[in-house]
């Protein structure tokens, strides 16, 4: 919980060679601004990619692959929820499907500051799955139970037997990734950045702009795309559409590269982060913790919260919970 920069990077480029050499560029880039640390390249490949390969040997390498792994849905597990703000579709099962290769580095923007990730990886054309009718939301009923109606309705429309058992139509499929070509996704939350003990504002400013600034100079280089989505509105952002009914519910927006606009908006994070989480100690108690309980301020921050209408509907439901 707090103030994310999420982005994603692709590429055009097709051979290893080609996708080393531009994470060198980037990571060129990243040694000319102000962040705290930036570490050597990494070339993985093959079993290396897993995170498995990785447990209770490097810890920094583990969790780079497991980032890396990208979640692909199983579309017999997934079912579609209307709800005010549009369509979700809800999976209870993935796969994740582990790059083939990658080249990446990690940065230190600052202290209190998350490391952040960059790098290009590629991917499997297809991961193994296994079909199992019990998970398949198509037959199952409103509990989530097998509907045995809608399974002799499945057989009955592909002309099986009557009296089989959805046991025996559990079978190994493969699912198609559609992860074609080198790309990157990451994410580095800046909020604690802001704590006093780390060097305030003037710490938390220099972390967040140098990584905009760095995600904005990869977006130039050639053949090079890079999507934004900066919580703290410096740089490109995805945030509520209120164009009236009818419309997307969340549009893409220009960043305001406004510092003093940056400030305000993770100042009013920090309020809204502290009233929640002070509440949540105060009804379940010491063992909550997070990071913002540290800061020097906590209790003004939480005050403040506390008079946000817009923590007003998380503290009602609280307490709904504590009665």
């Amino acid at each position: 919980m707090g103030l994310t920069v999420h982005y994603s990077i692709r590429t055009r480029e097709k051979s290893s060679r080609c996708a080393a050499r531009l994470v060198e560029q980037m990571r060129e880039l990243a040694l000319a601004l102000p962040f705290e640390a930036v570490g050597g390249i990494v070339h993985l490949e093959g079993d290396e990619c897993h995170a498995d390969a990785w447990a209770g040997r490097d810890g920094f390498l583990a969790c780079l692959v497991r980032q890396a792994a990208i979640p692909i849905r199983v579309p017999w597990a997934c079912k579609r929820v209307r709800h005010e703000l549009g369509t979700t579709a809800i999976c209870t099962r993935s796969l994740e499907a582990a790059p083939l290769e990658l080249f990446a580095f990690w940065l230190t923007p600052g202290a209190g500051c998350e490391p952040a990730r960059i790098g290009l990886a590629r991917y499997p054309r297809e991961v193994a799955v296994t079909y199992d009718p019990f998970e398949d939301v198509r037959l199952l009923d409103d509990r989530g139970r097998l509907s045995s109606r809608k399974w002799r309705h499945r057989l009955a429309r592909h002309g099986s037997p009557r009296g089989d058992s959805p046991c025996d139509y559990v079978e190994s499929r493969t699912l198609p990734t559609r992860l074609a070509g080198w790309r990157w996704g990451s994410f580095c939350k800046t909020q604690y950045a802001t704590d006093p003990k780390h060097g305030g504002p003037a710490n938390f400013l220099r972390c967040h702009i140098a990584l905009v600034a760095l995600l904005d100079r990869i977006a130039a280089l050639p053949g090079t795309k890079v999507i934004l989505d900066d919580e703290g509105k410096f740089g490109r952002h995805r945030s509520r559409n209120d164009g009236g009914p009818g419309r997307a519910p969340y549009c893409w927006r220009a960043g305001n590269y406004d510092p003093r606009a940056l400030l305000a908006e993770v100042g009013h994070w920090n309020e809204l982060i502290a009233a929640a989480l002070g509440a949540l100690k105060d009804s379940f108690g010491s063992s909550v913790a997070a990071p913002i309980f540290s800061c020097r301020d906590f209790e003004r921050l939480e005050f403040r919260g506390r008079r946000s209408g817009e923590v007003v509907p998380f503290l009602e439901a609280l307490k709904a919970l504590d009665t």
